[in-house]
């Protein structure tokens, strides 16, 4: 889907992403590189995140290619401290995200009001046994006769609240 526009902590940067999965790891690294001490390694986070932006050097590519540019194995490393700091701000980053899809995006409107009262879950392709640690992906199943899901569907979760209004 298209852009989307996000503003700095501070409230006083906006940046501009191609897609919501480039801003989800251009705002990741800029989240971190606003919250660590280190000026050297501020600089090395925010020059990473900016590669994510519209204009920047990952900003022409694709969804999967900025998730790939972004994660674990291809993207910039992170220190133990700096994933504790993503832990704490992730979620309100990607908030931040559905939210403005939710608010730009008449396609995304519809396609939650369609699915109004469903439960909503980011799939994975993980094995039942990988998608528990999971924390962004979830998986449905019937257990028992009941519905549970799997993994922590943070993003479905986001999706819902979202959609009902309670974020």
């Amino acid at each position: 889907m298209g852009k989307v526009e996000m503003k700095s902590s501070d409230g006083i940067k906006v940046y501009i992403f191609a897609s919501g999965e480039h801003g989800f790891h251009g705002r990741k690294y800029g989240s971190i590189a606003e919250r660590v001490t280190g000026e050297k390694r501020k600089h090395e986070l925010m020059e990473y995140a900016e590669r994510f932006e519209k204009d920047g050097k990952y900003g022409g590519t694709t969804a999967v290619e900025a998730k790939r540019k972004g994660g674990k194995t291809h993207g910039l490393c992170l220190s133990t401290n700096e994933l504790a700091i993503w832990q704490e701000v992730g979620v309100a980053v990607q908030t931040e995200i559905c939210r403005y899809k939710l608010e730009h995006e008449q396609k995304v409107r519809k396609c939650l009001a369609e699915l109004k009262g469903k439960i909503l879950i980011h799939p994975t392709r993980m094995s039942d046994d990988k998608v528990i640690d999971c924390v962004w992906e979830g998986r449905g199943k019937m257990v028992n006769g009941n519905a549970v899901i799997l993994g922590g569907n943070v993003l479905g979760n986001i999706w819902m609240e979202l959609r009902d209004g309670s974020v």
